[in-house]
């Protein structure tokens, strides 16, 4: 067999050993409950964008269009369910994985396989929810590994994949620059590589001008507004841990740059410098692991670029034994964690899994906002007090697919939609039926400490046109009719 056929054939055979890792280490977050936010939100907006509404024009994200549009379109193929969004979640781990191998294949098959089997581990705990910045990360990685082959073809699709990450996280635009600049500086196919970028760039300025302007304000000052209010020290002693970790694992690639001055080196530099402000938004283990599962891998390929000797080789089977050890932890605590037990939902064409103590609650808030809404009827999902900062059950819309989610603030936006003349008050006085949650006291000033009590708007809006009709453990339903002077104060 001739040598580059069988290098094809050992590629394709570890990659295959790479998504097995992957789904091995993820197939028990296949069974959690649906209950995270970010979650919530791909489903109900990947919904919104199947039925024809533009992110950012229609609705308020903060994220690029990219993981809305490939949802729709594998729920529109597939069917629309948590299995179907989890496969795409699973889809980018082993991205990142093939990224990292990628990279680390300049070294050896060995380098390749611990950088992979690195990335697959310090993603396991995330569970397979197909985060936006999951696919960027992805993107980045594959390009970085495209690039480090210097051919023409391999940098032009370096570009390419390149100019497609900001189609999941468009602030990141301005790391795909700067780590492409170590492969743009005095290359003699830096013109392919930017042609490249330019066509990957298209389907996103493609988008831009669908979307509109309100596209870059949202990105902009709305995630700023996020971001700005968030408590970044949850934990003292944990947040110092993280941040000791994911400095160091940074200091040491800028240091290893230094060092080598290689095109390779300073890229990882660069990407792991880019990605750290993703970590220090707010110190906690989901933020470390946005950023530790590319620059840590990073850092397996830099120490085993280190000169060949009898040390280097000792170090190396220590890493492949410290890896080994990892994968059988990490599964084993995905397989060990403790579960509520759960229990399929399903609602027309979308299904779902919930744990099985809230179901009673589901169908009782189900029903109750059927029987209050017309047929056909429209849904709100807020808070008893949107004047300040909160936040909602927003897959309530994804449950309930007979009544439509017709607001701009499908989540409330935090440091955005509270604010006067957002826009919040008009969404409420599209709907026929509101879903209003209670805060728990202190929950919100824990979590974002630095907002202060926005505009009233909205709570007048549910005062003026609707009466408060039930409450579940869910939250209060309240139906559009004269509610003979109630106000939403009883609620709160």
């Amino acid at each position: 067999m001739a040598p580059n056929a069988m290098g094809r054939r050992i590629v394709v055979v570890d990659i295959a050993a790479l998504a097995v890792a992957a789904t091995l280490l993820a197939w028990p977050s296949f069974g959690w409950p649906l209950t995270s936010l970010d979650e919530s939100v791909l489903l109900v907006y990947a919904e919104q964008v199947k039925a024809g509404f533009v992110p950012h024009r229609d609705f308020f994200t903060v994220y690029g269009p990219a993981p809305f549009y490939m949802l729709a379109g594998l729920f529109s193929m597939f069917g629309s369910s948590l299995e179907v969004e989890r496969a795409l979640g699973l889809a980018l781990h082993v991205a990142i994985a093939i990224g990292c191998y990628g990279i680390g294949r300049s070294r050896d098959r060995a380098t390749a396989l611990m950088a992979g089997g690195t990335s697959l581990i310090l993603l396991a705990p995330l569970g397979t929810v197909p985060y936006a910045w999951l696919g960027a990360m992805a993107c980045m990685v594959n390009s970085l590994a495209l690039a480090q082959r210097g051919s023409v073809r391999a940098s032009v699709w370096a570009g390419v994949v390149a100019g497609l990450g900001p189609a999941f996280r468009p602030e990141l635009l301005v790391v795909v620059l700067l780590v492409l600049a170590a492969y743009l500086w005095r290359s003699s196919t830096w013109r392919w590589m930017a042609t490249g970028l330019g066509i990957g760039l298209v389907p996103l300025l493609g988008f831009c001008l669908q979307a509109g302007p309100r596209m870059w304000w949202n990105i902009g000052p709305g995630r700023a507004g996020v971001n700005g209010a968030l408590s970044l020290l949850d934990n003292p002693g944990r947040s110092l841990a993280i941040l000791t970790s994911v400095l160091g694992v940074t200091a040491t690639l800028v240091w290893f740059a230094w060092q080598r001055r290689t095109r390779a080196a300073v890229g990882h530099a660069l990407l792991a410098v880019g990605i750290l402000p993703q970590t220090l938004q707010r110190l906690d283990p989901e933020h470390a692991i946005y950023t530790l599962c590319v620059s840590v891998p990073l850092l397996v390929v830099g120490l085993a670029s280190a000169p060949m000797s009898a040390e280097y080789l000792r170090r190396r089977r220590m890493m492949l034994m410290a890896m080994t050890v990892a994968f059988i932890g990490a599964l084993a605590a995905m397989v060990l964690r403790p579960s509520a037990q759960t229990a399929h939902v399903q609602f027309g064409d979308r299904s779902a899994i919930v744990a099985k103590s809230e179901v009673p609650d589901l169908m009782a808030t189900r029903s109750q906002l059927l029987a209050s809404a017309p047929p056909e009827g429209t849904l709100f999902v807020g808070s008893t007090d949107m004047s300040t900062v909160s936040l909602s059950r927003i897959f309530v819309y994804y449950l309930t697919p007979e009544l439509a989610p017709r607001a701009y603030y499908l989540e409330l936006a935090v440091g955005v939609s509270e604010r006067a003349g957002s826009g919040l008050a008009q969404d409420i006085e599209k709907a026929d039926v509101l879903l209003l949650t209670r805060m728990p006291d202190g929950l919100m000033q824990q979590l974002y400490p630095h907002l202060n009590r926005g505009s009233d708007e909205a709570n007048r809006a549910v005062a003026a046109d609707f009466c408060r009709v039930a409450e579940t453990h869910w939250g209060v339903v309240y139906e559009r009719k004269p509610c003979s002077g109630r106000a939403i104060t009883e609620a709160r």
